[in-house]
């Protein structure tokens, strides 16, 4: 089941914005067994989602962390959904925030940006 997350608001608003799947089968197992222990130590499927309603001000960044699943080819049906923000979001949840937002970073610098007339967009 894929993993989706994206990371929104903050200080630069738009520039800031992050986001990635990852494909748990398609991760080097060393890897794929350590963000499964990132998703079942905090028992990430019993945590409420919180709030993504500012708490503490404008600057806050929001995280929202989703699954698909695609065990039948027909049809994608959506699977558990979370929303936080940097006050909302539970301590143990943290460290995979953390993982998934330095896998977005990083991602965002391999792949170059684009703009509209074709250009690399820094």
């Amino acid at each position: 089941m894929p993993l989706h997350f994206k990371r929104s608001g903050g200080f630069a608003g738009p520039l800031a914005e992050l986001g990635i799947t990852v494909d748990m089968e398609s991760l080097p197992p060393k890897e794929a067994r350590m963000v499964q222990q990132l998703i079942e130590q905090p028992d990430l499927f019993n945590i409420p989602s919180g709030s993504t309603a500012r708490t503490t001000g404008p600057d806050q960044f929001r995280y929202h962390i989703w699954w698909t699943d695609v065990t039948s080819p027909e049809s994608v049906k959506p699977a558990p959904s979370y929303n936080w923000t940097d006050a909302t979001s539970p301590e143990s949840v943290k460290p995979l925030l953390n993982y998934l937002t330095e896998q977005a970073q990083l991602n965002r610098r391999r792949i170059p940006k684009i703009d509209d007339a074709g250009d690399i967009a820094l």
